[in-house]
């Protein structure tokens, strides 16, 4: 996919927390594929489950993987890895979203401490093992750092953990946080330069995580100063930044569904793999030269002449 941290500053209280981060579909094979992607169970004609195997730039898209195909036929008997750690983004992320805003009044993100503990960083990380088992390096790197991240915010709020009884003041608890998030900002700013070669919804999604972070490491900084209005309203519009990337991590996760449950609707993704970008090359060049084809004057047959001269 995420993705930064949330938090929850009011007037009255200060206090922060954390989210979650990114995509696709993918096969199973068992004894043999059959035509139309099919899978058969062998002597039978019943369809054990349907398979999808995605090569060349569907590949690409889909697993956000720069090369045509996986680097391992263990893919074959797994299923959509990409998927779960998009959903776990989505989902995490949205609620951590409504919170940053304070909506309906909530300003207390004590909640979303079992969400990133057992949804965004576990099934983070459950996604990273999985993506690094295909030889997926981009998408096993993100989805691994991401689950650093989650594990991370939430032992920071875990009471059990004393992390922040053990700073002397809450000015330096939380001018440590706005370091911790700006760091992070810095790895999904890199994250966001590599995500050039995969495609458009995937940038978006990394574009607005990069501005929640640097949004939520300077309203952290300036609770640390005791500038609790202009916090709130960082905090706020940092919300709103996560927001608009978990709806984007929502289209991508209905991306992939879709094509895994083999839908006839195919949601478009901004392909920007090398792969993807030939194709599509070569497919306006076809369209070009049968255009042009049928642009010339079709010759008269001879038939036709001597008809004319009959007649």
């Amino acid at each position: 996919m995420d993705s930064t941290t949330p938090i929850s500053i009011s007037k009255d209280q200060t206090e922060p927390i954390t989210e979650a981060m990114m995509s696709p579909t993918h096969p199973t094979s068992s004894n043999q594929v059959w035509p139309n992607n099919i899978q058969y169970q062998a002597g039978s004609s019943s369809p054990l489950r349907r398979v999808i195997t995605p090569v060349g730039a569907e590949y690409e898209a889909l697993y956000l993987d720069n090369k045509e195909r996986p680097s391992t036929d263990f893919w074959k008997q797994l299923g959509n890895m990409t998927a779960l750690g998009i959903a776990v983004f989505a989902v995490s992320n949205t609620m951590i979203a409504m919170i940053l805003m304070q909506f309906r009044g909530v300003t207390h993100t004590n909640i979303y401490v079992g969400q990133l503990w057992f949804s965004g960083g576990l099934g983070s990380f459950i996604t990273a093992i999985f993506e690094l088992l295909i030889g997926n390096t981009f998408a096993y790197t993100v989805f691994g750092a991401f689950t650093g991240y989650y594990f991370s915010i939430a032992a920071v709020f875990t009471p059990a953990f004393g992390i922040q009884a053990a700073y002397p003041t809450n000015e330096e608890f939380f001018n440590a946080l706005s370091i911790f998030y700006y760091a992070y900002d810095i790895l999904f700013l890199v994250f966001l330069i590599a995500s050039l070669r995969t495609n458009v919804v995937f940038i978006w999604i990394l574009f607005f995580v990069v501005l929640t972070g640097a949004l939520l490491g300077a309203s952290f900084s300036k609770v640390g100063e005791g500038q609790l209005e202009v916090a709130v309203q960082l905090q706020k519009a940092s919300g709103a930044m996560l927001f608009i990337a978990s709806m984007a991590g929502w289209y991508l996760l209905a991306v992939q569904l879709f094509a895994a449950n083999e839908f006839n609707i195919k949601l478009p993704v901004g392909d920007l793999t090398r792969t993807g970008m030939l194709q599509r090359k070569a497919k306006r060049d076809e369209e070009a030269a049968a255009a042009t084809i049928r642009s010339r004057p079709q010759p008269t047959s001879e038939l036709s002449v001597e008809s004319i001269k009959r007649d």
